[in-house]
């Protein structure tokens, strides 16, 4: 039978269709087309809302039983310390002078004098600017007292943004900026020259960026080495992403070969699988370690974490020693076998069984009863939406294909932030940079 040809619903007539129809009332039904699909999908939006707040789930009183049930510990907010995130009272945005910008960053900690340079003395004095000339950029700078010195340094020279070419008022509006992102999400270069203004190059917002990720992961190492968890401790891994690369690789050579000499078989691809392990006491601190990248089977499920690697990750540490403790995991086996080792009991509750939290028929001695690990897969949920979506995971190509190292700092650029978030769930904008400031 043969294939009827389109016509256009306007005119009738073959060879085109209504977007390049001629006539003067296609425009006018494609105009209202547009305006009705609008109309619809407001309102499908507007009754997706009220569905929701109509059939909101548990009440105030039943969450609140919920979570007792489930972390044995009740957490009030204390009233004195919820502070509203719209007071811009401290905010470095309305700075006048270049010298002014400058002062307010000594005084907050972003810029600290330590010595001269030169003469390795604590001669520096400042900040000073240049006299105004229509023909260069205003200059803020510190001099050295010294008279067989009398050396001059630009402000940003002995600071974590050493390199970046930027006046201290215009660091300051990329301060107020970076403060009143969302906390919860990192923040990109494209993100922050849209919020500082058109005069922002991309390699400044990046140099920028990188030098705050730095000091934050940093600060998050620093909390790894000195938290301690005890009670009701929830151990899990995640998945962070994949990437592929080819069998000849010399990054993953040797887990590639492995591979072909258990299956006997070799493939020209092979996906590298990124994941992340973590423990978190319920309603307590979190620790978090990147794992080895491991290679896998082109079609294989994703890699799960063994004792080995648990071990290796310096994550046990952590645990408080002489303390009452458990673990509360999902149903992967290398959990029991370092819980044994460590002399300590292990709850678990198998996700394939699609089972993700249940109550023990006997409750142990002082820790909760509920088996599951919503609290650290709620922790892993936070770090996937903290990550932006563009982050690219891989560099290099072909044989030195390789992990960027921009995904570990990330992550413990999260946990530092977590941990804030934790003790201060309203935490402003003037509070980040007061902890900003500390960690530069």
């Amino acid at each position: 039978m043969p294939r009827k040809a389109h016509t256009c619903s306007v005119c009738g007539k073959t060879g085109h269709r209504l977007e390049k129809c001629p006539l003067p009332g296609a425009k006018v039904i494609l105009r209202l087309r547009e305006q009705i699909g609008r109309q619809g999908r407001q309102t499908l939006g507007r009754d997706k809302r009220q569905n929701a707040r109509s059939h909101s789930g548990l009440s105030s009183d039943k969450k609140r039983k919920a979570a007792e049930l489930y972390t044995g510990v009740v957490k009030k907010k204390a009233r004195a310390d919820v502070t509203h995130a719209h007071t811009d009272v401290g905010l470095p945005n309305n700075m006048s002078t270049e010298l002014e910008a400058a002062e307010w960053l000594r005084r907050s900690g972003f810029v600290v004098v330590k010595r001269c340079e030169a003469c390795k003395h604590d001669s520096l004095t400042g900040p000073h600017e240049l006299a105004p000339r229509p023909d260069r950029k205003p200059f803020v700078y510190w001099r050295c007292r010294r008279n067989a010195c009398n050396k001059r340094f630009a402000f940003l020279s002995q600071s974590v943004f050493r390199g970046l070419q930027v006046t201290p008022k215009r660091l300051c509006g990329m301060l107020c900026c970076y403060a009143s992102a969302n906390v919860r999400k990192a923040m990109t270069a494209s993100v922050l020259m849209r919020a500082a203004g058109e005069n922002l190059g991309h390699s400044q917002a990046d140099h920028f960026l990188a030098a705050l990720r730095k000091q934050e992961s940093i600060a998050g190492e620093k909390l790894l080495k000195k938290t301690l968890l005890t009670l009701e401790i929830e151990g899990d891994s995640t998945g962070l992403g994949r990437f592929w690369v080819k069998r000849t690789n010399n990054t993953f050579h040797s887990q590639i070969q492995d591979l072909e000499k258990r299956k006997g078989k070799s493939w020209p691809a092979y996906p590298v699988h990124l994941r992340c392990l973590g423990l978190v006491q319920r309603s307590g601190p979190l620790v978090v370690k990147m794992l080895p990248p491991r290679v896998t089977l082109p079609k294989a499920r994703p890699p799960v974490e063994s004792a080995a690697e648990i071990r290796a990750s310096g994550l046990l540490r952590c645990l408080k020693p002489k303390s009452r403790k458990a673990f509360y995991t999902d149903g992967a086996k290398a959990w029991n076998t370092v819980a044994r080792a460590l002399k300590m009991k292990c709850y678990q509750c198998s996700h394939q069984k699609k089972i993700f939290a249940v109550d023990m028929k006997r409750k142990p001695r002082g820790l909760s009863k509920r088996k599951g690990t919503q609290t650290i897969d709620r922790a892993w949920l936070s770090l996937k939406r903290f990550l932006p979506k563009e982050a690219n995971k891989k560099k290099g190509k072909g044989v030195f294909a390789d992990v960027r190292e921009l995904l570990g700092e990330r992550v413990k650029q999260w946990t530092w932030r977590a941990e804030l978030l934790r003790v201060n769930p309203h935490l402003s904008k003037q509070q980040f940079l007061k902890h900003l400031a500390k960690v530069c």
